[in-house]
Order: C-alpha cells, then structure tokens, then sequence
C-alpha cells in the first residue's frame, strides 16, 4: 500500500508539469491514463528552452569575459571578485532551468531560494563596480563623461534586475502565476546582460547592434516565442512589457548619463571619494569614445 501510494505522489507530481498547457492533447492524454491507472509512473520532460537559455548566456559571457579571465592579475580585487559573483548567478540560473527541465521541483526551489540571498552581493557589487569605474578614470584624468554611461548602467541593471526578480518571487507562490514567474525570472536574468554585450563590443570588436542583439536581445527573442507558441496571453502580454523595459534601460544607460542631474551628482560623488584607495593610474583605456544613440 506505501509503494502505491508513494508512486501516485510521484506520478502526480509529473503530471502537474504540464500545467502550463491544460487542454493540450498531449496533457489530456496524460491525465487520462493517470486516471486509468494512478500507480503508472508518467514522466514527462519540461522544456529545455530556458536550460538552453541558460547555456547559451554561460558560454557567450565566458567568451565576451575571455580575455579578463585570461589576465586576472591585470585587474584590481574589486572586478575579480565581481566577476566571480556574476558567474556565480549565472551558475544559479543554470541550476534552477535545470530543475525547472526536469521537474525536480524541490531542488529549484531550494536552488530560488539561495538566488533570493545571492541578490545582495549582485547589486552591491554591480553598483561598486560602476563606482569604481567612473571614480579611476577621474583620477587617471580620463573621460569622465564616457565612464559615467557604466555608472548609470549599474543604477539602471539595479533597478530591472530588483523589479523583475521581486515581483517573479512575490507571484511563485500561487500556481496559477507559475507562467508570470517564468517570465519576470527570465527577464531578471537578462537585465544583467547588457555589460557582457558590451565586452563582445570592447574584447572583440563586435558590431554593438550584433552585440546587445545577443546578448540581452537573443535571449528574450527566444522567451517570448516560446511564450508565443506555449505559454498564455497574459505571459506574452509581460513578456512584451518587460522586453521594452529592458531596451528602455540601454536606452537611459547611453542617454541618461549625460543628462544634466547626472553629471551633477556624478561630480559629487566623485568629491565624496568613496574608494580612496585608488591612485592616478589605471588599466585599460580611460578615454573611450562616448557611446551616440
């Protein structure tokens, strides 16, 4: 009796897999033979398109990042350690569409569950990081005016990467929001693309268009057609949403920077020294051109 009962769970819990596709034949016939016989273990594979996502962003941002992770000693503390908290929630995104893929629920939610902390280290060295760029190039007496389009990148990454990860953990908990929490997760994620699109540009002479293409662009092109052929009209509609909030940010990230409000209080921090320790000298080149919209 424990046996059968114990296959019925696991059987169940299979079958909530396609939840996203209540009356699809496939999902009909499913739960026809569930009904038929309930101790039958039916295990049905998720997508892979996020798991695939999740790929594709690993390899191309570890590509894009080569020629640092080539060159470590080269960089101050500050861009390494950055870049391995980055990796890191790469790593989590990775684990999390894994499970999703596989419907081992309880390990993507433990998996959620550590990205809710990791959120803390993100946006704390996110926003060092555009400090610490903004603040070497001044005192290297660079182009302070092109260093200030990476500190408002790191506000505007701040702000989409928190709206869309805290509204997608505020909505999990009801199952009938699973599909706007697939979404706002997948958009969070790709809120932190635009710097790795940005180093295919720099490391690699890349095309910028070809470059944000893929890297945020790729990846929410792929989202919203699967959307489109599985998912419903409200996640489509978010999707849509989401994908002109994140263009919207690249937009402000270039253009915003020079605003008039910006460069004040960009001069003020720099007046506050936030990072003392850093000397006259630097790496790389402190006199890039201004990004033109």
């Amino acid at each position: 009796i424990e046996k059968n009962r114990l296959l019925n769970l696991i059987s169940i819990s299979k079958l909530q897999t396609l939840e996203d596709r209540p009356n699809s034949p496939e999902t009909k016939t499913t739960t026809s033979q569930h009904n038929q016989n309930p101790t039958k273990l039916i295990i049905i594979m998720r997508t892979p398109v996020f798991f695939s996502i999740g790929i594709f962003v690993l390899s191309l941002g570890t590509y894009a990042f080569f020629p640092y992770l080539t060159h470590v000693d080269n960089y101050p503390s500050l861009v390494n350690v950055h870049a391995a908290v980055m990796l890191g929630w790469l790593l989590l995104f990775l684990g999390q569409t894994y499970f999703a893929m596989r419907g081992d629920i309880a390990n993507h939610i433990k998996f959620g569950k550590a990205a809710l902390y990791y959120t803390v280290p993100i946006c704390v060295c996110g926003l060092a990081i555009g400090y610490h760029k903004v603040s070497r190039v001044y005192k290297a007496g660079g182009r302070v005016d092109s260093a200030r389009v990476h500190f408002m990148g790191s506000f505007v990454h701040f702000f989409q990467f928190g709206c869309c990860f805290f509204l997608g953990y505020l909505v999990k908990n009801k199952k009938q929001n699973k599909d706007l929490h697939r979404v706002f997760m997948t958009y969070a994620n790709a809120a932190l693309l635009p710097p790795a699109g940005g180093r295919l540009v720099v490391n690699w002479g890349w095309n910028a268009a070809v470059s944000l293409g893929l890297l945020p662009g790729a990846t929410m092109a792929l989202a919203f057609m699967y959307e489109c052929v599985r998912g419903t009209r409200r996640s489509i509609a978010l999707s849509m949403v989401l994908a002109a909030f994140i263009m919207l940010g690249l937009v402000c990230e270039v253009a915003g920077s020079q605003w008039g409000w910006f460069a004040d209080f960009t001069d003020r921090a720099l007046q506050w020294d936030l990072m003392p320790w850093l000397g006259d000298t630097t790496y790389g080149d402190i006199n890039e051109e201004l990004v033109e919209l």
